[in-house]
C-alpha cells in the first residue's frame, strides 16, 4: 500500500501533468504518440475524426480532420489554437461527431463545425468555420432572458446545454433522443 502511495506521489510530481497522447487505430499503428502542446490539458472532448482540447489559460485547441476549416478541408492538423476564443476565457469544451462546442467562464456557448442539422445553432450555414456565439434565451419570459450554460454536451446532429439553473436546453436534430427541437 505504501508502495503505491509514493508511486502516486512520484508520477504527480514527474512534470508530466495535463500531457495528451493520442493513438491511431487499424493501419495506422497502436501507439499511443504525444500530442505537443506548449500548454497543460485540462479537458479533452473527441468526435469522428477531430479533437478538441482545454488548455491551462482557457485556450481551446482543435486537431485532427477540420473539413470546415478554410484551406484545411483535406489535411490531418496538430492541434491548432481556436483564435476566436483567445480572450473568452473558456471553462468547457464538447466535441459531437463533427463539430465542437465551447462554455465561457461567464456562461456563453460557442459553437463551431458541420451544421447541417442545425447542431451549432447557426442559422443558414452548413458549416461554421470558427467558433461562433451561440445565443441561448427563455423565449417564456419578456423580454427573452439570456441562459448562463455550465455545461455542454454534442451528440452526431444536435447539442445539448445544461444551464445554471440545471434546465437542459437543446437544438439540431433530436430525432436520436426523441426530442422536438427545430433545426436553426
Amino acid at each position: 500500500m505504501d508502495h503505491q502511495e509514493n508511486s502516486s506521489r512520484e508520477d504527480e510530481g514527474s512534470g508530466e501533468r495535463g500531457l495528451l497522447h493520442t493513438w491511431k487505430g487499424y493501419s495506422c499503428g497502436i501507439a499511443p504518440q504525444r500530442v505537443l502542446l506548449s500548454k497543460v490539458v485540462l479537458q479533452a472532448a473527441l468526435g469522428t475524426r477531430h479533437g478538441v482540447l482545454l488548455a491551462e489559460g482557457g485556450e481551446v485547441y482543435s486537431f485532427g480532420e477540420l473539413p470546415w476549416k478554410v484551406g484545411r478541408a483535406n489535411e490531418e492538423a496538430a492541434p491548432v489554437l481556436e483564435q476566436a476564443l483567445c480572450g473568452r476565457h473558456v471553462v468547457a469544451v464538447a466535441a459531437g461527431s463533427f463539430h465542437s462546442g465551447a462554455v465561457s467562464e461567464e456562461g456563453s456557448v460557442y459553437m463551431w463545425g458541420e451544421n447541417s442539422s442545425g447542431q451549432c445553432g447557426v442559422a443558414g450555414r452548413s458549416l461554421v468555420p470558427e467558433p461562433t456565439a451561440v445565443s441561448i434565451s427563455d423565449p417564456e419570459t419578456s423580454p427573452p432572458q439570456l441562459i448562463r450554460i455550465t455545461e455542454l454536451a454534442c451528440g452526431e446532429q444536435h447539442s445539448l446545454a445544461l444551464s445554471a439553473h440545471r434546465e437542459v436546453w437543446a437544438w439540431g436534430s433530436g430525432c436520436q433522443l426523441v426530442l422536438v427541437t427545430s433545426v436553426f
